[in-house]
């Protein structure tokens, strides 16, 4: 019984997930009479969550440069699965990229950056997305 109730207690994070894993950065406007969508995420592999902060809040403010609002940013537990493709370790910073809703070429454009970067690419899991 006592067992029980220490290990019960060992679990702090008992149903609750923890938001600190990722960030999801997402915008959609218009540039050059184009629309763009913005939709990636950064999941930490090692940073610590004052880094991963600190990254995205960069990554968010980029838009501002082409006279757009800055992204939104969304902590989360994970990052989605329907990914395009993952840069892992992009930069020796151990945080991981997600990529989503790329087209092709920008997509490839992802992954020779990721391999300059010595990040390791990943393709998507899913057969659909390939």
């Amino acid at each position: 019984m006592m067992l029980l109730f220490i290990v019960f207690l060992s679990s702090s994070s008992f149903g609750k997930a923890n938001p600190d894993q990722a960030c999801q950065i997402e915008n959609n406007f218009i540039h050059k009479g184009k629309p763009v969508s913005n939709f990636d995420c950064i999941l930490r592999s090692g940073a610590n969550f004052a880094e991963l902060k600190e990254i995205c809040k960069s990554l968010s403010e980029m838009p501002k440069s082409l006279g757009v609002p800055a992204s939104r940013v969304k902590y989360l537990s994970a990052c989605p699965e329907d990914f395009q493709g993952i840069c892992a370790n992009s930069g020796n910073l151990q945080l991981d990229y997600y990529y989503y809703k790329k087209s092709p070429t920008t997509l490839k454009e992802a992954q020779m950056t990721c391999m300059i970067t010595g990040g390791k690419w990943v393709k998507a899991k899913w057969s659909f997305l390939k």
